[in-house]
């Protein structure tokens, strides 16, 4: 069952459509400022219910430097998992997308002329990148749950 909505490109959406078509949570939001992409700056880092519906933005850092796909792909590893880290610990907890074209080897398609931050570790170095993060998180005993999850123990911890 899909229970959440996630817009293509996070563009806003009015929380009471979301609502109405029957979701629990929206992750459309980027509490960021991106020049010509968001100005999200007003919204909490935190995930908030608004009449009913979850909120949940995307992982920003403390100066709210986005922790989005391409910042996994261009930082050094080890400074998104400095900078994730120290989100998780302010907020709690931290919502990470990917895209399923970022698995792609799109280095090795010229033709698709992507910059170079779109393609840098995509395909198998992204998927080693991924594991390596993954298996690096859990030693630093850090919990990976799905939205539902994390919705329903939203939901438990405010009844």
């Amino acid at each position: 069952t899909v229970e959440g909505l996630r817009m293509p490109r996070m563009l806003e959406v009015s929380a009471e459509e979301v609502k109405k078509a029957g979701y629990r949570y929206n992750s459309s939001v980027n509490p960021t400022f991106l020049p010509g992409r968001y100005n999200k700056l007003h919204v909490p880092k935190r995930f908030f219910n608004e009449n009913g519906l979850w909120q949940i933005p995307a992982a920003v850092s403390w100066f709210r430097f986005p922790l989005f796909w391409l910042s996994f792909h261009n930082l050094p590893l080890w400074l998104y998992r400095f900078l994730l880290k120290r989100s998780v610990k302010s907020i709690g907890y931290a919502a990470l997308y990917f895209h399923p074209w970022e698995f792609y080897a799109l280095k090795e398609h010229p033709e698709y002329k992507m910059p170079f931050i779109i393609k840098n570790h995509s395909g198998e170095a992204l998927s080693a990148r991924l594991d390596r993060f993954i298996k690096a998180m859990k030693r630093d005993h850090q919990p990976f749950v799905t939205f539902k999850t994390f919705v329903d123990q939203q939901r438990k911890n405010n009844d």
